[in-house]
């Protein structure tokens, strides 16, 4: 009995790992596409911008994004491996749950987690042909910003070093609350 048991557990445990796909969505961009493709997303200068790049959207970014199961594992290539800053430039996020749709902007959010890591987030949104990621690692103090144009394929990374950002921006925002507004008029 015992053997049997140990057998369906077996089975059981392969066939959860089995179920999960590994999708790529992106690659670091080369250099021959045109600066005016990107539209208006550019990359800033402040002293907390590790570095920034162009990358690549793998061609139906939304349909493939937007049909993966709990437990996928998303493949983003952000940066070529030469181009400095830390890790290799590819970074894995294990889809956690699933896809939620807005059936009023028609858009979807996938949320996720960086493997092996304890405290990290992933969260993608697709709205119409526009694409924005945030990809967080805290162990790393790192922030991964991506925002990118469905149509043209082509979107922009950044790596933020967070000890270097200003205390203030980790604030949260201040919202008052319902009944305190009650009676106010808003500008």
């Amino acid at each position: 009995m015992k053997k049997f048991l140990c057998m369906i557990a077996c089975f059981w445990l392969l066939a959860e790992g089995a179920g999960a796909a590994e999708i790529e969505l992106m690659t670091p961009a080369d250099s021959t596409i045109p600066a005016g493709s990107v539209g208006n997303i550019s990359a800033g200068n402040e002293s907390w911008i590790v570095r920034s790049g162009r990358v690549q959207l793998a061609p139906q970014l939304d349909s493939r994004l937007g049909s993966v199961s709990d437990r996928d594992v998303l493949k983003l290539g952000l940066f070529a491996a030469s181009s400095g800053g830390s890790g290799s430039g590819v970074v894995r996020v294990e889809v956690r749950g699933m896809v939620r749709r807005n059936p009023f902007s028609g858009g979807f959010v996938v949320a996720g987690a960086i493997p092996g890591s304890a405290l990290q987030t992933a969260l993608f949104t697709v709205v119409g042909d526009r694409l924005m990621a945030t990809i967080e690692d805290l162990e790393a103090s790192r922030i991964y910003q991506i925002v990118g144009d469905l149509q043209t394929g082509v979107g922009m990374v950044t790596e933020i070093d967070r000890r270097k950002m200003p205390p203030a921006l980790h604030l949260p925002p201040l919202v008052p609350g319902v009944e305190e507004r009650k009676g106010e008029e808003t500008p």
